[in-house]
């Protein structure tokens, strides 16, 4: 399994067990576990989206990652990891009369909180960065934004190259003002701790 299937393979796992224990414990939430909580790295998801919202109303969407290198200069990338996360409602079929289900904006809350502070293995913790309403016709949807960090070798990564110092990701060393200066490793072969240093604008081998 690949990291970024492992990703949104816990966060779907942790939206599924989370809905249902909050329908456990408190009555008026009885139907989270009715919500499909689904995986867009899916062979025919949008005829699934499309299945969901017509028989049940409600659905949560975990979308697939995307990443941006942090640490271009370095033989490893440092991934800042942002993802989507989707709730949509179709409130014709999901909500009854008097209304006691919650609304698409009540579940967008509830998965945020779910998700906050999440940690998976491999990545930095979950930060729920921002959640958006999208105007549709006949749905209601909302984007929850989230952010981690995950450091990841280059393939056929070989003998010498920079190995995690602690807990499997490279430090970042920062100045007072808390900008970026360089990077701090120790090496696979030798052991040493190895610092690249920021100088003019390009990497610089250090030893302290």
């Amino acid at each position: 399994m690949d990291n970024f299937t492992a990703l949104t393979n816990g966060i779907a796992a942790r939206l599924t067990t989370g809905y249902a224990a909050l329908a456990a414990a408190d009555p008026t939430l009885v139907s989270l576990p009715d919500v499909s909580v689904l995986l867009q790295d899916a062979h025919d998801i949008d005829s699934e989206i499309d299945t969901v919202i017509g028989q049940i109303g409600m659905l949560t969407l975990v979308n697939m990652p995307s990443f941006k290198n942090r640490t271009p200069l370095s033989d490893r990338v440092n991934g800042e990891i942002t993802l989507i996360v989707e709730i949509g409602e179709a409130p014709l079929v999901w909500r009854d009369d008097p209304l006691t289900k919650p609304r698409a904006v009540d579940l967008a809350k509830m998965t945020a909180q779910l998700l906050q502070g999440l940690v998976i293995t491999g990545f930095q913790p979950l930060r729920v960065m921002n959640g958006d309403f999208q105007r549709d016709k006949k749905r209601q949807i909302y984007s929850l934004h989230l952010e981690t960090v995950q450091v990841f070798a280059a393939p056929g990564a070989g003998a010498g190259l920079p190995v995690a110092v602690s807990d499997g990701l490279m430090v970042l060393l920062l100045d007072d003002t808390g900008a970026f200066t360089g990077w701090k490793f120790r090496d696979q072969v030798t052991g040493d701790i190895v610092y690249f240093r920021i100088k003019d604008g390009l990497p610089d081998v250090d030893d302290q």
